[in-house]
């Protein structure tokens, strides 16, 4: 499983650096938030799938790390500005909870939505199919 977790690691630190580029200016919308837990979950899901050796509670259980991680370096570092920074850290939990909470959905749709329409295609975060199930999520 460590194969695993270092491949997805990578992945994570690769998906990392591109975002932090993307929001360099200290500011990221709610649009921002939502398009790179999308694009991370097909990307991470599509990476795990390779690794038949593993089941898939384990391959979802490397998903959700990998999105912890990604939450934990990209987002939560942010200052909101309207917050007081005494009350940052509880409402950074909370927020991580809900979008490791969707993610968990969103594992599932990503993977229907694979399985219908096959492992080699690449994952659009425009696609009708990829919104209505992470809508249907909500």
């Amino acid at each position: 499983m460590a194969e695993l977790f270092e491949d997805i690691e990578n992945s994570v630190d690769f998906i990392i650096a591109d975002y932090k580029s993307t929001v360099a200016d200290g500011k990221v919308t709610f649009a921002e938030i939502f398009k790179l837990l999308t694009n991370s979950v097909g990307s991470f899901v599509k990476l795990v799938e390779g690794f038949s050796e593993y089941s898939g509670a384990q391959k979802k259980a490397a998903v959700l790390a990998a999105i912890e991680k990604l939450f934990d370096t990209v987002i939560a570092p942010m200052d909101i500005e309207a917050i007081p920074n005494i009350v940052e850290g509880v409402l950074d939990n909370a927020v991580k909870q809900l979008v490791l909470t969707v993610a968990d959905g969103l594992i599932d749709a990503v993977v229907n939505i694979f399985n219908k329409s096959g492992w080699n295609s690449d994952i659009d975060e425009s696609d009708e199919q990829v919104t209505k199930s992470a809508i249907t999520i909500f």
